[in-house]
């Protein structure tokens, strides 16, 4: 591929015409897949190539692919035996298409009022996403942020504040079992609705477990069969 064809256009120091863009494009098709960073990666059942690259992250990855492939924001991309998030994406160069993939590690598990029970994949953020305190002038007590982020659909959209939701189980000395749980705090889709699809940005805190939840299923307050449901998946609606 000419790389200085590709560089003039990304910094937009050449003539930007359809004849450039064309040529840029096909040596990119025709180059990538010699590159050791080329990979095949599954998207909505389609198989898509990508050059893969590493960020200072080695959960979170940058990828360039053919300026039309069919990726959204929101979408899965099956690497390698492994579930990743697209969460950003850019086409602003006019040759590739440029995006951040995160490595879902967790395997959410909810229900929305029914006994239903829905399965996401996510990518649940370890570090702290930001600590709030707040009391009286006797006591002030802190709260962890997390982040956890999923893809927006009709489903994860009914993730509402106050929901319960758990990512692992805790195992006790005694034998007893228990779920990690934690409270949705805020969500919010619109700071990903760029373009095409979108990822729901969860806030939550830690919270305690409770009799209601199902260890086993790794659900929050589970709805048995033969129990009357609610219409909300969380506080608000």
């Amino acid at each position: 591929m000419d790389w200085t064809l590709y560089q003039k256009l990304v910094n937009g120091a050449s003539n930007s015409s359809a004849t450039a863009r064309k040529i840029a494009r096909d040596d990119f098709l025709r180059d990538a897949p010699a590159n050791p960073a080329w990979m095949m990666a599954e998207v909505r059942g389609q198989q898509i190539g990508m050059l893969v690259r590493s960020s200072d992250d080695p959960n979170v990855k940058w990828f360039n692919a053919s300026h039309d492939a069919d990726i959204q924001i929101g979408d899965y991309v099956h690497l390698n035996d492994m579930v990743w998030l697209c969460t950003d994406l850019s086409d602003t160069d006019d040759v590739t298409l440029k995006g951040r993939i995160y490595e879902c590690n967790l395997n959410l598990q909810y229900q929305l009022g029914t006994p239903e029970i829905y399965s996401t994949w996510g990518y649940f953020d370890p570090g702290v996403y930001s600590t709030t305190t707040h009391g009286n002038q006797d006591a002030h007590i802190g709260y962890q942020q997390f982040k956890l982020m999923l893809p927006y659909n009709e489903h994860t959209r009914q993730l509402q504040r106050d929901k319960r939701i758990a990512t692992e189980v805790l195992y006790h000395p005694d034998g007893h079992k228990e779920l990690r749980c934690y409270i949705i705090t805020s969500n919010d889709s619109l700071g990903s609705s760029f373009g095409k699809g979108r990822v729901l940005d969860l806030k939550l805190r830690e919270g305690l477990s409770s009799q209601s939840d199902n260890v086993d299923l790794m659900i929050c307050d589970y709805i048995g069969t033969d129990a009357p449901g609610d219409d909300v998946g969380g506080g608000w609606v």
